[in-house]
């Protein structure tokens, strides 16, 4: 029987949670044992890594959601698919990284050799079956599963990180190994489960699948790329005017900031793995689209409010003293975080109506904002202007999309204006929670 959206949206928040005390421990952890010039080095290897992911991806993970659908359901072929995806995407991957390392060694790259890149690179095709197989099983509403999975990931991460920094202390190669190694078994796990659950049969490569796969990934691959490399533009761009230091405090800052992202991350899980698998029309995915959207900004503004109040001691007691320089800049993307996590939940919706090219529009302006001014701000503020641009940035993202969800749904813009409702169904949400935690159901996968 199907748990109900609510019951669903709770169990993964529980799940979520505990996902982010044990992140929060393993950036301690990274944190604490790099300093920031070693902390600058690991963010600019694993940011690297994650943009050729991008590319990789072939945009493959958004083309799942149309293709999950109870009438275009084929996951034999997805699953044979999906490894042939991996393959080119990785060997692609490789390509760029090798043809483009020479030219950007001694500017976006500086401080950064080769063999902590490399090395780095070991996990993208473990990363990559995991975001194909993984969003499988996600998109087959086992969100337990699903959850376990990125429960699983953390969990090894922690203890593969703290295992290799102990061995060899202060190296961002060790805690970048430990990553690559949780990444090894987050991939494996997926394919098991898949294989067992989701596509027992055997796995055939289906070339008119794939080439739909592809024509509707390249719709929304630069898209997702632009996502990425929105994200992460101000990283290189610091490397670039300024120096490792700079930039290990920058990523610290983004790092505690995107923990205000874990509510609208559920409701985006709990939304995606709802709408395949209910056989919903259009309208009721609007209706639940916009709901969800307006109940995940309140939430998310609460949370930044909080975050913005107590960063500063936060940081002290997480990180150090070494790293109070991170409080401003935090400040400055929290609300372009708040935009980022209501446009992702919007960006779901018009996944599902297979309007991709929407959300690449959407992406293309928020890191074309961003580069241009974290170009200008960076060798004139610092830290700051890069948090500015990636801010600007996402709300003109936001704002496209907003647009674009009442335009294909004929909906006003008042309809996400709070409602007393919403105060009811908060009520109802925690009384939820209480109840589950006393049951101790709340962490059954």
């Amino acid at each position: 029987m199907k748990k109900s959206f609510s019951s669903q949206f709770v169990h993964t928040f529980g799940i979520s949670c505990l996902i982010a005390v044990i992140g929060i421990l393993t950036s301690i952890i990274t944190t604490r044992s790099l300093g920031p010039e070693g902390k600058g080095v690991y963010s600019i290897a694993i940011r690297a890594i994650g943009i050729l992911i991008a590319f990789g991806q072939f945009g493959l993970p958004e083309v799942m959601l149309f293709q999950m659908r109870s009438d275009q359901r084929r996951p034999s072929a997805m699953a044979a698919n999906s490894l042939v995806i991996i393959l080119a995407g990785t060997a692609l991957a490789a390509t760029l990284l090798w043809v483009t390392y020479p030219f950007l060694e001694n500017s976006f790259y500086r401080g950064v050799g080769d063999t902590v890149l490399w090395l780095a690179f070991l996990g993208l095709p473990f990363n990559l079956a995991f975001l194909f197989f993984g969003r499988m099983i996600h998109l087959d509403g086992r969100l337990g599963a699903y959850n376990l999975l990125r429960l699983i990931s953390a969990g090894t991460g922690l203890v593969a990180i703290s295992i290799c920094l102990w061995i060899n202390p202060g190296n961002p190669g060790a805690a970048i190994l430990g990553l690559v190694i949780s990444y090894f078994v987050l991939a494996i796990c997926a394919v098991i489960l898949v294989r067992r659950w989701i596509a027992p049969q055997n796995w055939r490569m289906e070339l008119v699948l794939l080439r739909k796969s592809f024509w509707n990934g390249f719709k929304v691959q630069w898209g997702m790329f632009a996502n990425i490399l929105g994200q992460y533009a101000g990283i290189f761009i610091l490397n670039y005017f300024l120096d490792l230091q700079d930039v290990g405090w920058f990523s610290t800052a983004l790092g505690l900031a995107t923990f205000v992202l874990l509510l609208s991350e559920t409701a985006r899980t709990v939304l995606q793995a709802w709408m395949p698998s209910h056989d919903n029309t259009s309208e009721e995915a609007a209706q639940r689209t916009l709901v969800t959207t307006r109940h995940t900004f309140l939430i998310l503004l609460a949370c930044a409010i909080c975050l913005a109040i107590f960063g500063k001691p936060l940081i002290l007691i997480m990180y150090g003293l070494e790293f109070i320089s991170s409080y401003t800049p935090m400040l400055f993307l929290l609300p372009g975080l708040l935009a980022m996590g209501s446009g992702q939940v919007i960006a779901s919706y018009l996944a599902f109506e297979n309007r991709l090219e929407l959300n690449s529009i959407a992406a293309s302006l928020a890191v074309v904002t961003n580069i241009l001014l974290a170009s200008f701000f960076v060798p004139r503020v610092g830290m700051n202007g890069a948090a500015i641009a990636f801010c600007v940035g996402q709300l003109s993202s936001i704002s496209f999309l907003l647009a674009c969800f009442l335009k294909i749904t004929g909906r006003h813009l008042r309809e996400f204006k709070p409602e007393l409702a919403d105060l009811r169904s908060y009520v109802s949400l925690l009384l939820s929670i209480q109840s589950k935690v006393g049951n101790h159901k709340i962490w059954k996968p």
